[in-house]
């Protein structure tokens, strides 16, 4: 009922982040970002249930998507 001015807000804010960052610095944080969530997942695999599992595959996945569109 009241999300839309929160979802303007919001879009203002991000297309003004996104307008002044460059892709090159938004591709270096989600690395660095996935770096370690994959450094968390691999320290947690021993602990029983499927949450190193899953944090070491997201974390895998950001830093081989940054890598893949860093290629093109």
């Amino acid at each position: 009922m009241g999300y839309g001015i929160f979802d303007a807000i919001f879009e203002i804010l991000f297309e003004a982040l996104f307008e002044f960052v460059p892709n090159v610095v938004l591709g270096a944080i989600a690395l660095v970002v996935g770096l370690v969530t994959a450094a968390v997942g691999i320290a947690t695999l021993g602990e029983p249930g499927l949450t190193g599992e899953a944090l070491t595959v997201v974390g895998l996945s950001v830093v081989a998507g940054v890598l893949i569109l860093r290629r093109r």
